[in-house]
């Protein structure tokens, strides 16, 4: 049977209710992706990176996505690209449609002078990204999950829309009481100095972060951090100039966890981050997915590449 022409189509003619469409029908009701949120990256020298397909209907059924970062690299500052919201529709499986648009998006980003591209690929994924895009891991995500025994009101947002709503209501009231709003600071990971290689984060990439009215960037006496409220509260970062996080500190947090009727708050990093050596103290980590790239240059390594959760695509 012959095969169906497909239209591949760069990220500025983009479909943003095509993209949602596809997004809701893979992943439900509870959909990960705010296209226009995500793709209007303001912070940095484009926007709109990625490539989708669309079938002889004209219906979106593949996409690729990028979104900039700006790292600093052994004190270089470079430009590079992070993978995030890599979708397909599920009939379309098995004719290389990713590969494809992966490799017309790197010639792109190649020639736009981004040096490289980093991402989290899922497990079903790893081995294409490895031998068909020449991507190679360079280290493991750690999970610290802290369980907290509260009433049982997130389960009941899983199937509630009203009580989802309630829940992240009052979780931002509680928020506002037990904590003042924080500043902007840099990534924790900037402390380990330029030996490593670290995300630099500019105003204008907070203030693009912080579009998202989930994500929350508060303090504690002295000390700034950021979470993500959802099902979950997820920590994305702690300001660390002035000494890591004090019991007192670590009392407040959870109180609030407890009160916001949050089963547990979660925080993922690479590991050998700087709040590592933090959170080992507290809670044997979890080995969840790898933390992998493909360079652009021969010379370019980022096995040494550090960073929280706070800067994944996905938060």
């Amino acid at each position: 049977m012959k095969k169906e022409n497909l239209t591949y189509n760069s990220i500025n003619e983009i479909d943003y209710s095509g993209l949602n469409k596809l997004n809701t029908s893979l992943y439900g009701d509870y959909p990960v992706l705010k296209s226009e949120l995500k793709l209007k990256t303001t912070y940095a020298p484009h926007q709109d990176l990625g490539i989708i397909v669309k079938n002889k209907k004209g219906l979106l059924i593949s996409s690729y996505l990028v979104f900039p970062i700006l790292i600093n690299y052994y004190g270089e500052i470079l430009w590079i690209c992070q993978a995030g919201n890599t979708m397909l529709d599920h009939k379309y499986i098995g004719r290389n449609i990713i590969v494809d648009s992966a490799l017309k998006l790197y010639n792109i980003l190649i020639k736009m002078k981004y040096r490289a591209i980093i991402g989290i690929p899922s497990k079903s994924i790893l081995r294409t990204r490895i031998k068909l895009l020449n991507w190679k891991k360079n280290s493991i995500i750690l999970s610290y999950n802290f369980f907290i025994p509260t009433l049982p009101l997130f389960i009941f947002s899983r199937k509630f829309l009203s009580v989802e709503l309630f829940h992240k209501f009052y979780t931002k009231v509680l928020a506002r009481i037990f904590f003042s709003r924080g500043d902007y600071f840099p990534a924790s990971d900037k402390c380990l100095g330029n030996n490593n290689i670290f995300i630099e984060r500019s105003n204008k990439y907070w203030e693009y972060k912080l579009k998202n009215s989930d994500i929350l960037l508060l303090k504690s006496g002295k000390t700034n951090f950021v979470i993500k409220i959802s099902r979950e509260l997820y920590l994305g970062d702690i300001d660390v100039r002035f000494g890591l996080p004090t019991f007192f500190f670590k009392l407040k947090f959870i109180l609030f966890l407890i009160l916001s009727f949050n089963a547990s708050f979660r925080f993922f990093c690479t590991e050998n981050s700087f709040l590592t050596v933090f959170f080992n103290k507290l809670k044997k980590p979890k080995s969840t997915l790898n933390f992998c790239s493909r360079t652009f240059q021969k010379d370019l390594d980022l096995k040494n590449f550090k960073y929280t959760y706070f800067d994944f695509d996905t938060y």
